[in-house]
């Protein structure tokens, strides 16, 4: 499995690394902001963002866990999803 990380943490962890030092490789050095103007031309992953049903709009949990958008019992596992899941503005208590 593809590892996808954030584009932002990536350039803060570089800055707090490499900050006004060089970073050498196989075509010379680089400083920080160098390193991180190649980071922002790399294109973004095109993944979508997991909605558990635990966090779903759809989810009830009446007694078990039911799906309101397939008027049937969602499996009850808090690691399930579904590609309809919307995730919930309620806020957790």
């Amino acid at each position: 499995m593809q590892d996808l990380i954030s584009r932002q943490a990536a350039i803060e962890k570089i800055h707090s690394e490499f900050d006004e030092c060089l970073v050498w490789d196989e075509s010379g050095k680089h400083t920080a902001d160098e390193v991180e103007r190649i980071l922002d031309t790399i294109p973004p992953a095109d993944v979508r963002p997991v909605v558990t049903c635990a966090e779903c709009d759809w989810h009830v949990d009446c007694g078990y866990h039911f799906c309101n958008k397939w008027c049937q019992p969602c499996p009850d596992n808090a690691d399930f999803y579904c590609a309809y899941g919307e995730r919930t503005t309620a806020v957790p208590t």
